[in-house]
């Protein structure tokens, strides 16, 4: 399984990666060259980033960094919001890079599962340092929906309790991690 890291983003940052996508979308011809830069011109000019636990209830873009390459495979979009010792990170979206996006089926599958369980894992260890801590996934889309449903109905629930969470499928859009 790959490794990630989340890092914070900067408009420096956002910028580079900006560059290095645009460029992988302009070899290609791609189609998708104005909506990925609509999604780095929102990102800058609302200055979307920035230390995830210090912009509460605010939309915060953070890099997934593929630990072997270096490169950022995925722009993930959070809200985080903390009242006391209560704290919540609500994982709104994943933005893939175009080399991802352009894999086969299969291996995009799994890049898809490695990227967004970092991403989880990221959260969810965000809020085993408070007492009360609440990790939420929206699923947008159809896909995102039967990759939630499928987290909960192919989980070791048992396992997820001995780790101090109680995991649960909110409708079809949400998938909620607690901590216990």
């Amino acid at each position: 399984m790959q490794s990630y890291n989340l890092q914070e983003l900067n408009a420096r940052k956002i910028s580079a990666i900006q560059a290095d996508w645009i460029g992988e979308l302009e070899k290609k011809n791609d189609s998708l060259i104005q909506l990925s830069s609509s999604l780095f011109d929102n990102i800058i000019s609302q200055k979307n980033y920035g230390v995830l636990t210090k912009r509460h209830n605010k939309d915060t873009y953070m890099a997934v960094v593929n630990s072997d390459t270096g490169e950022t495979d995925a722009i993930v979009h959070i809200v985080f919001s903390k009242l006391g010792s209560s704290s919540m990170c609500k994982i709104m979206d994943i933005y893939h890079a175009p080399h991802v996006s352009d894999l086969e089926d299969e291996m995009y599958n799994t890049k898809y599962y490695e990227i967004f369980l970092s991403v989880l894992a990221n959260m969810l260890q965000i809020n085993q340092t408070t007492s009360y801590g609440v990790t939420k996934i929206y699923a947008r889309d159809d896909i995102s929906q039967k990759t939630i449903q499928a987290i909960d109905s192919d989980s070791n629930k048992r396992l997820i309790r001995k780790i101090g969470f109680e995991m649960n499928l909110l409708g079809r859009q949400w998938l909620e991690f607690k901590t216990i």
